[in-house]
């Protein structure tokens, strides 16, 4: 029996091959920069005027007055030389962050959190308190005295009672109409996820030079030998 050529356009393998290579070997992620803005209060210790209400040191300092404060010192766990210390540091970083997740979940309200920052703090715990911030949501914060001072944020307010009415003779429940729903289509669903899949491959392009030329030139040099050969036999 005789056997099958099998023909395929040249550089098929490399333009199949591409996207794997890239999806194993491109870059990662990239990473997602941020801003947080942090109002600093000025160095005015002299009371606001009537009438005026300025965020300074005298303003911070009145809010905080009478104010149950929970305060927690934050030490660099890496300057340790002990590893209970470490141990220690390490699970008071894991309290900081549990604290103010309990707070926020269960809008604790009844009084203010302080973390102060100790003489061996880096600037990367100055970044991670802001951060933690940011996760759980935090609307009121300051920064003050090496310390920053959280405020919980209330609870929401309640939903409205709906407006229920009987009828007198069928016993039927009329209640407000229900709202629109503004949830998004599958289309736009579909066009969200594919604009975010399109962006990183742009970007993993761009990033991987190297192997998007080899699997080009892998594709165009059998092409034009392929090429060439054809036109000899046809000659």
């Amino acid at each position: 029996m005789r056997k099958r050529k099998l023909y395929y356009v040249p550089g098929l393998i490399s333009l199949l091959g591409l996207p794997v290579l890239l999806y194993y070997l491109g870059p990662g992620d990239p990473a997602i920069q941020t801003a947080i803005r942090i109002n600093m209060p000025t160095d005015d210790i002299k009371p606001n005027p009537p009438g005026v209400l300025r965020f300074s040191r005298w303003y911070v300092h009145q809010t905080l007055k009478n104010k149950k404060i929970i305060a927690v010192e934050l030490n660099d766990p890496s300057q340790e030389i002990d590893e209970i210390d470490r141990f220690r540091d390490q699970k008071k970083l894991d309290f900081i962050s549990n604290e103010i997740a309990r707070r926020q979940f269960t809008h604790d309200t009844s009084s203010i959190f302080k973390i102060e920052f100790g003489r061996g703090c880096t600037y990367g715990d100055f970044v991670w308190v802001p951060n933690l911030i940011r996760l759980y949501d935090v609307k009121r914060f300051v920064f003050i005295d090496d310390a920053y001072y959280l405020f919980t944020n209330p609870p929401p307010q309640p939903e409205p009672i709906l407006d229920i009415k009987v009828g007198p003779l069928n016993d039927v429940v009329y209640g407000p109409e229900p709202t629109t729903s503004n949830e998004p289509s599958q289309l736009e669903l579909f066009k969200v996820a594919f604009a975010e899949w399109w962006e990183k491959a742009i970007l993993i392009i761009k990033r991987s030079h190297i192997y998007v030329l080899g699997f080009l030139l892998l594709i165009i040099f059998p092409t034009i030998v392929w090429q060439r050969k054809r036109r000899s036999c046809v000659g």
